[in-house]
């Protein structure tokens, strides 16, 4: 082997050696690691937080006496302080007039006084989640401006508000119920399509009472 040769190849040898040198150091210590955490799952206590209830919707009849039969909900929540308040809306014509049974009238969201709701009877009980409480209110804001506070007797009436209420509280309700003009019969159907809501046994003092001292804080 000629002397250019040896140090041809000594000369490749140590070019190998500081590439493979430098490899080494570039790189450092391999170590195994944990994947990078999926967006989604970083917020974990803040999304624990949104599904829990923020209250409680009780759904409430109204049998014929002094009033039609009427239905509406009672509202309980409590704030991130754990302060509580109630609150209660139905919807109602803004006059009892022979026009009811003519076609259409004015509509409001009404408010159930204390009288009132000592007068009814409260058959179920559900949990709200944030966002089922957001619909709600969404629902009565509609049915309380222009074309939507439109009341009639037989295709939009306290039962139908009470209906979109149900379903925007995560029940199940039945489109074609033979009960929209009937409240406790119909709110009774939506309990039994729905196994999961709470029952409130007949006369619940403790519910009524919550309600009745929410409504006469209002006044």
């Amino acid at each position: 082997m000629t002397f250019f040769h040896r140090i041809y190849g000594n000369v490749h040898g140590i070019l190998w050696f500081l590439i493979f040198w430098s490899l080494i150091v570039c790189a450092g210590p391999v170590h195994a690691q944990s994947p990078s955490p999926i967006p989604s799952q970083i917020p974990a206590q803040d999304d624990a937080r949104q599904v829990e209830p923020v209250g409680t919707a009780t759904f409430y009849s109204h049998a014929f006496g002094e009033n039609f039969p009427h239905a509406f909900v009672m509202i309980d929540t409590a704030n991130e302080l754990g302060q509580k308040s109630v609150d209660g809306y139905g919807f109602s014509p803004t006059g009892l007039t022979p026009a009811l049974f003519l076609g259409s009238v004015d509509g409001h969201i009404v408010v159930p006084t204390a009288r009132y709701i000592r007068q009814s009877e409260p058959i179920f009980s559900v949990p709200l989640l944030p966002a089922q409480y957001a619909r709600m209110d969404a629902i009565r804001t509609a049915w309380s401006r222009g074309k939507g506070s439109r009341y009639n007797l037989n295709d939009r009436n306290c039962v139908h508000f009470i209906g979109e209420i149900a379903q925007a509280a995560g029940l199940d309700v039945n489109p074609d119920s033979p009960n929209f003009k009937k409240p406790e019969a119909y709110l009774r159907e939506v309990m039994a399509l729905n196994p999961g809501v709470t029952p409130v046994e007949k006369g619940s003092e403790r519910i009524v009472a919550a309600a009745v001292s929410a409504a006469s804080g209002r006044r």
